[in-house]
C-alpha cells in the first residue's frame, strides 16, 4: 500500500467529518426532533467540561497511535490494544443498567457497544497505514460538538447505531479506495475496477441507510401479522410514501393507510372518511379483519400510504423485535 499526503489525509478527514455532523443533526431535524444538551454552558464549567472530557480523548489516542505504529508486526499487542481500547470505552454503569431486561440489552449493544467495536478497528486500520490522526480528530471534534451545542438531536438506538456504523464504512472504503496500489498496467486494471466497486458499494450503504431511516420521500415497514392477507403477509416488507399536509386530508377510501397506533406501525385499508368539528379521520379496516379497528385514525397519525411490498425480507427484523420484546 502506498502512504498517503498527509494533506489530502486531513482533507478526507474534515470531508467525512462534516458528513456526518450533517447528517446527524438533520436526522434530528427530519425525524427524531432535539433534546437540550446535558451540559452546562456557564463559562467555568464549560471550561471544566473541556478539560475533563478532552484531556482522556487527547492521551487515549496518544498512547493509541504510539502503540499501534510502534508494533505494526505484532498482531498480538494490535488485538490486544484494539480490545482493552474497547473496553475503556464502554460505559459501564449504563451497561449494568441494562441487565435483565433483554430489550435495553439489545438496544445498548446495538446503538453503543458495536459501534465503538467499529471504530476502534476503524481508527487502528488507519494507524497501521501511516493515516495517523483521523481518530484523534474524529473523537476531539465529535466531543467538541456535543460540548458546544445547545441542543443535541435525539436519536433512537437504531439511528445512533446505524449512522455510526456507516460512517465506519464509508471512512473504510474512502481511505482503502485511496490507499490502492497500481504500479503494472495489470494491477492499475485491477484497481479501477476495485475503485468501480468500492464506489457503488459505498452508494447503496449510503442509500441503503437513509432508506432505512426514512430520510427519502419513501420508508419500509416490517409486517407484524396477517390482517391485511392475502395482499401482504406477515414477515413481508411494505413501502410507504410520506404524504405532506395538503395530502394528508385528501387520501380516498381503498387506499392504504400506513399509521402509528402507540408504539405499533400498522398498515390498513381505509374504509371510510369522517369530519369531526372540521378535523378529518379515517376508519380502518384490516382486509382479513372482521371488523373495523376500534378507533379513528387522525391525520396526525398518518406516516404514508402503501405502494408495494416485497415479500419474506421482514423475517429477520420480526424475529429480533419478537425475542428481544423491541418497540
Amino acid at each position: 500500500m502506498r502512504k498517503l499526503k498527509s494533506k489530502r489525509a486531513y482533507i478526507y478527514t474534515i470531508i467525512v467529518l462534516i458528513f456526518y455532523i450533517i447528517l446527524y443533526f438533520y436526522l434530528g431535524n427530519l425525524k427524531f426532533g432535539f433534546a437540550r444538551n446535558p451540559y452546562s454552558h456557564e463559562l467555568m464549567t464549560f471550561l471544566k467540561n473541556i478539560v475533563t472530557q478532552l484531556f482522556p480523548i487527547v492521551l487515549i489516542e496518544i498512547a493509541r497511535i504510539f502503540i499501534i505504529s510502534k508494533n505494526k508486526r505484532h498482531r498480538i499487542v494490535i488485538v490486544f490494544m484494539t480490545i482493552f481500547l474497547i473496553l475503556l470505552q464502554i460505559n459501564y454503569s449504563e451497561f449494568f443498567e441494562t441487565f435483565g431486561n433483554r430489550e435495553k440489552l439489545f438496544k445498548y449493544i446495538c446503538g453503543e457497544v458495536i459501534p465503538i467495536i467499529f471504530y476502534n478497528i476503524l481508527f487502528n486500520y488507519l494507524i497501521l497505514n501511516k493515516i495517523y490522526f483521523f481518530g484523534f480528530i474524529y473523537r476531539i471534534v465529535n466531543k467538541l460538538v456535543l460540548l458546544i451545542s445547545p441542543v443535541i438531536p435525539n436519536l433512537d438506538w437504531f439511528a445512533t447505531g446505524t449512522i455510526n456504523i456507516l460512517f465506519v464504512m464509508i471512512v473504510f472504503i474512502l481511505f482503502k479506495y485511496k490507499l490502492l496500489k497500481s504500479n503494472t498496467k495489470r494491477e492499475k486494471r485491477r484497481t479501477s475496477l476495485e475503485r468501480f466497486r468500492y464506489s457503488v458499494t459505498l452508494v447503496f450503504l449510503t442509500s441503503l441507510v437513509c432508506f432505512m431511516l426514512g430520510i427519502f420521500s419513501y420508508q419500509p415497514i416490517s409486517i407484524m401479522s396477517n390482517s391485511m392477507k392475502p395482499l401482504y403477509k406477515r414477515g413481508d416488507v411494505v413501502v410507504f410514501k410520506k404524504l405532506d399536509e395538503s395530502e394528508l386530508e385528501n387520501i380516498k377510501v381503498g387506499q392504504i393507510l400506513i399509521y402509528n397506533s402507540g408504539n405499533k406501525n400498522i398498515a390498513h385499508r381505509v374504509i371510510d372518511r369522517v369530519e369531526k368539528d372540521n378535523t378529518v379521520f379515517y376508519q380502518t379496516k384490516g382486509d382479513n379483519n372482521d371488523n373495523p379497528d376500534s378507533k379513528l385514525v387522525s391525520t396526525d397519525q398518518i406516516l404514508g400510504i402503501y405502494e408495494l411490498h416485497v415479500k419474506f425480507i421482514g423475517f429477520p427484523s420480526i424475529w429480533l423485535c419478537e425475542y428481544f420484546d423491541l418497540e
